[in-house]
């Protein structure tokens, strides 16, 4: 239960976002907009959002490049975004729509960058740009779930016939065996090791001399990064 607790704790506060700034790009002549970086060895997030019409469907192949000061690529991330009509279940039909492409790369230099943006199909709705920043968050989301499980199935399981008050005593009065120590151990080590993860960025894409794309831990949600 500690331990579930624990890693609750780290995600909620590891994926905490700062904003930074909002400002709209240019997708009708694909002119790179100028922005801000303020820290260097720093995530950011680019929340990239395209409007689009009242019309149904539509659809928009959104490319988001990132330039240094110089007008160099950085790194670019691509998503096909959609507006379409679909049943709801209900007997009625519902809008539904994806119209996000959400970025999130370690800069190493602090200064002056920019953003480009094209749609390959040529939907020019009007784009806007939210950037954050945030620390690193991949694992600890991950084993809050490995340690969790257990907990949530014991305790939906057995508290009708035991009680909560029953299964937090029993909790209280688990005894300190060599078994017990190990797990204790186990669970300080896993989270001395997401810290360590967290602090280096391990696993997030990167600007640099060399480029990584992300890891299997880290949720693209169907963004595809082209570095």
């Amino acid at each position: 239960m500690c331990s579930t607790v624990l890693f609750t704790v780290s995600t909620i506060v590891s994926r905490n976002k700062d904003l930074i700034e909002k400002t709209r790009l240019d997708v009708i002549n694909n002119t790179p907009v100028s922005i801000q970086i303020p820290k260097a060895n720093t995530i950011y997030v680019f929340e990239v959002n395209q409007k689009f019409s009242s019309k149904v469907p539509l659809y928009s192949e959104l490319e988001v490049e990132l330039l240094d000061e110089n007008y160099n690529h950085v790194y670019s991330a691509y998503e096909d975004l959609w507006k379409e009509r679909h049943n709801n279940g209900n007997g009625g039909n519902s809008i539904y729509a994806d119209t996000k492409v959400e970025l999130e790369i370690e800069l190493q230099h602090a200064g002056l960058y920019h953003i480009r943006v094209q749609s390959h199909n040529d939907n020019k709705g009007k784009v806007d740009l939210t950037l954050y920043s945030k620390r690193g968050s991949l694992y600890f989301f991950a084993f809050m779930i490995f340690f969790g499980m257990p907990f949530l199935i014991l305790f939906f399981y057995l508290k009708d016939e035991f009680g909560i008050r029953a299964i937090l005593s029993a909790l209280k009065q688990t005894k300190i065996t060599k078994t017990f120590i190990i797990a204790v151990i186990i669970v300080i080590f896993v989270f001395i090791s997401c810290v360590v993860i967290s602090y280096t960025h391990h696993g997030y894409p990167h600007s640099g001399d060399e480029i990584r794309l992300p890891s299997q831990f880290f949720s693209t949600n169907d963004v595809i990064y082209l570095g």
